[in-house]
């Protein structure tokens, strides 16, 4: 199966880095009449082409060429189109380049095309838009139980913030912050705030050029995501329908999710983007070192792609190629792939969605998650090996979806077997509310269990106030111990929407189980800009 997979992700890259029919510029200028787009060069484009925006994967037309010189192309716009000045916008190279010429065939220099319209007496110097959005928010989580050995009260706070181009300059900077801790862990905090605070991105970049970005700080790269947070900095340059970077820094501390110098790393990728019949491919490539205590511990590519090249499918595989690893102090040279994961999705029509997964990767580390008991052993059991979904919309407003999931690893005894449905229907008559049942089962080895859940929500006061009621079963038995785990779970949710955007949310879980009774409450409020 693994052999299968990496050929297909093989045979994929080859084909997108064999495509190269599509070229990028941007929007430099808008007068009352023209759009003047500025390209690395513009080989391959011809009077009266067409060029494009890109939504969804989807090629838009936008422009129709009138004016032509190496760098630049202008014309009007079409299909309505209301452009600004930074857009991207694409154009597609023919078969067989045509000379750069206008309308009259003659060649038209840069200065040349800008005194054609006779409206422009300058060029703009700034294309940088600021835009600004952020969030935030404070928590309160509490337990409170027949038994105070788990009762505590939780705060947190968060704050996340991203802006583009700062005072139309080439600055930008992006964070996400969040302060938690435990009331009765107060006085452990104040010697030592760092255990409190996790910083899950804080990172500023600046646009050298139209083609060239830097970045410092800590940041995931889309191009090689599942490598995950890097700490130090990051360069990228584009040209034409490629990419590359270099990354120097270190990885996140495993333990917090801190600072660690001492977990250096460095790397370098090389990035494809382009289209099949308006529809988007991207492949990157990129090879890594990471140090433990600045003595190499792992040398490994990391190839990724993702492809929408064939109608209503849409494909996404990664993995990592081992060259170097240190186990248990022993220096090994290797050529292996390990954290494998690919998923295939496919809707033929809108009512109807399949999608397969094959995951090999290491299991995740939650540095905080609301998750309970039951639903962490349900994930636990999903998260690796090949996974099955699809979901159907048979009738206006119901939604009906299985998923099933097989993982059979190294010195297990037995296969992980997982399966779910669920159905929804969103407009329950006389009541104008929303109903879903839910179903899970696991088989493992060391528990086998159920989870049936159903819930219902409504709008109060219609995009205010809405409310929702739920009730959940477990019923998982562990098999080396001949325990059981029951429990019965009664939910109230209720929120409010205050102004545009500040809202207040309160949740309740309250759960029974054969000698303990506990309660959770959430209070949450949040305020956007």
């Amino acid at each position: 199966m693994i052999s299968k997979i990496v050929y297909i992700f093989l045979i994929s890259v080859v084909t997108a880095l064999a495509q190269s029919n599509l070229i990028e510029g941007e929007v430099s200028y808008l007068s009352s009449q023209n759009v003047y787009v500025r390209f690395s060069n513009t080989t391959g484009l011809s009077v009266e082409d067409t060029l494009f925006t890109l939504s969804n994967n989807v090629m838009n037309p936008a422009i129709l060429i009138e004016f032509l010189s190496t760098t630049s192309a202008a014309g009007k716009p079409i299909n309505g189109y209301d452009l600004k000045v930074g857009d991207k916008i694409y154009g597609k190279k023919s078969i067989a380049e045509k000379p750069i010429v206008d309308v009259q065939e003659k060649e038209v220099t840069d200065d040349e095309l800008i005194k054609q319209d006779s409206e422009i007496t300058q060029v703009l110097e700034s294309s940088f838009k600021e835009n600004i959005n952020g969030k935030l928010s404070i928590s309160t989580y509490s337990n409170l139980s027949n038994t105070n050995s788990i009762d505590y009260q939780r705060w947190r706070y968060t704050a996340s913030f991203r802006g583009e181009n700062l005072g139309e300059t080439p600055v930008s900077v992006e964070s996400y912050l969040s302060f938690n801790y435990r009331t009765t862990e107060w006085a452990k905090i104040t010697e030592n705030i760092g255990k409190a605070v996790k910083i899950y991105s804080l990172n500023a970049g600046y646009e050298l050029n139209e083609r060239m970005t830097l970045s410092i700080g800590r940041k995931i790269n889309r191009k090689v995501s599942n490598i995950g947070a890097i700490d130090g900095f990051q360069f990228e340059s584009n040209f034409g329908d490629f990419s590359t970077g270099a990354i120097v820094g270190s990885r996140p501390n495993f333990s917090d999710y801190g600072y660690n110098i001492k977990l250096f790393e460095y790397g370098a990728f090389i990035s494809h983007s382009d289209t099949i019949k308006n529809r988007l491919i991207q492949t990157s490539l990129a090879a890594f070192q990471q140090t433990n205590d600045f003595n190499t511990d792992r040398r490994f590519l990391y190839l990724q792609h993702n492809n929408s090249f064939i109608e209503n499918v849409h494909l996404f595989l990664s993995a990592e190629i081992d060259l170097y690893k240190r186990e248990n102090n022993q220096e090994k040279s290797d050529f292996s792939f390990t954290g494998i994961y690919g998923s295939v999705s496919y809707r033929p029509i809108s009512e109807l969605s399949f999608s397969v997964s094959y995951d090999s990767r290491k299991n995740v580390i939650y540095y905080e998650t609301f998750k309970d008991y039951a639903d962490s052993l349900l994930e636990s059991a999903r998260r690796q090996g090949i996974r099955i979904r699809t979901t159907v919309r048979p009738i206006k407003y119901l939604m009906l979806s299985a998923n099933y999931g097989y993982r059979k690893t190294e010195g297990d005894q037995n296969p992980s077997i997982t399966f779910g449905a669920s159905a929804s229907y969103t407009r329950v008559p006389f009541v104008e509310a929303s109903l879903s049942i839910n179903y899970n089962s696991l088989e493992t080895n060391y528990v086998d269990g159920n989870i049936f859940a159903l819930r219902m929500s409504r709008d109060i006061i219609s995009g205010i106030i809405y409310s929702g009621l739920g009730v959940r079963l477990v019923d998982y038995e562990y098999l080396n111990t001949n325990s059981k785990l029951n429990q019965k779970t009664v939910m109230f949710d209720l929120g409010w929407k205050i102004m545009r955007e500040l809202s207040l949310s309160f949740n309740y879980e309250g759960t029974f189980q054969e000698n303990i009774t506990y309660g959770r409450f959430y209070l949450n409020l949040t305020k956007r800009f």
